[in-house]
Parts: structure tokens; C-alpha cells; sequence
């Protein structure tokens, strides 16, 4: 599945592309996000682009009562 979105920043774009496609930035963003165990899994150049495989855990918005059972963090695969 295929996902297109448009967004617009302050910022130019060789200064944008840094934060996709560079593992130190992109482990930075998500870890100030409140991320943990934040992995870069792949990130490579392709013909119109970058692909970028991340893997994190991010804490859970569940009542108290279930997090015994469902844990205080879910892990992300994007």
C-alpha cells in the first residue's frame, strides 16, 4: 500500500530531506517524541527518492487498569 500526503514547512528542502533520510536525525526526532528503542531498519536511495524502514516503541494511551495486560508501550513498524 502506497501513501501520498502534502505537507508544507518552514524549512528548505535539503534541510528536510536530512531529517528523512539521515539514521542519527531520525532517531533523534522520534526519541524526542518520547520514542524508545528506536531502530532505522533500512534506508536507501532509490531512483525518485529514499526508502525508510523504522521500527520504535512508543508509550501506550491505555487506561491503567490494562496496561498489566497490554503493556505500557507499543512497538511501531513504519
Amino acid at each position: 500500500m502506497q501513501v501520498t500526503a502534502i505537507h508544507d514547512y518552514k524549512e528548505n528542502l535539503d534541510t528536510l530531506l536530512r531529517y528523512f533520510s539521515e539514521d542519527e536525525l531520525i532517531t533523534d526526532k522520534y526519541q524526542k517524541l518520547g520514542a524508545r528503542k528506536v531502530l532505522v531498519n533500512k534506508l536507501e536511495e532509490t531512483d525518485d527518492g529514499f526508502t525508510v524502514e523504522t521500527q520504535r516503541e512508543v508509550p501506550a494511551n491505555v487506561p491503567g487498569v490494562l496496561k498489566s495486560i497490554l503493556g505500557s508501550f507499543n512497538t511501531i513498524k513504519q
